[in-house]
């Protein structure tokens, strides 16, 4: 490939060294042309590499902390949206503001005899939704008891469905 003719030909520059394990090859940069540094330099070359990464450090918290800012300028309304928003968000509160006067004007007061009534009513009924609902589910356990499947599938062969399964509950508290 090109990657092994470019090292074939820098090995014999001289500038890295080539050694040879069986079929394989490796090569490694020749560290005779190199300059040799002293302990104090390399423990100053040391000393910078530690303030600069500290220095990155920095500027990459800062990077970050302005990125999370520019996202948060960028995700919020314009002054012209929010304008548009507050225009529409009045019309809509005229709008509901009108159609409350006008339920309130037309609309008429319940006598307490009447509530009365509407309550007795409401509690009649939810009194006999109770009973029939134990009569349906008395049924549907006696038919269980002998139908050879278990209750999904007798559920699923006559479409049963129970008020849970339709997310609705009876009502507990009476008025």
């Amino acid at each position: 490939t090109q990657v092994g003719k470019v090292l074939e030909q820098l090995a014999q520059d001289g500038k890295v060294r080539e050694k040879a394990y069986g079929k394989q090859k490796i090569y490694f940069a020749d560290q005779n042309q190199f300059q040799n540094f002293d302990d104090g330099e390399l423990k100053d070359i040391d000393a910078k590499i530690a303030k600069l990464s500290d220095t990155l450090s920095t500027l990459r918290d800062i990077v970050s902390g302005q990125t999370s800012t520019l996202t948060a300028i960028n995700s919020s309304l314009t002054l012209d949206e929010a304008k548009s928003r507050l225009i529409e968000a009045e019309k809509q509160i005229s709008l509901m503001t009108s159609q409350l006067e006008k339920i309130k004007s037309t609309s008429e007061t319940l006598s307490p005899a009447k509530k009365n009534q509407v309550h007795e009513d409401h509690k009649k009924f939810v009194e006999l939704w109770r009973k029939r609902k134990r009569m349906c589910m008395d049924m549907f356990n006696a038919i269980l008891e002998s139908f050879p499947d278990g209750k999904s599938k007798l559920v699923e062969d006559i479409g049963f469905e129970t008020d849970e399964d339709c997310g609705v509950q009876i009502p507990t508290s009476v008025h």
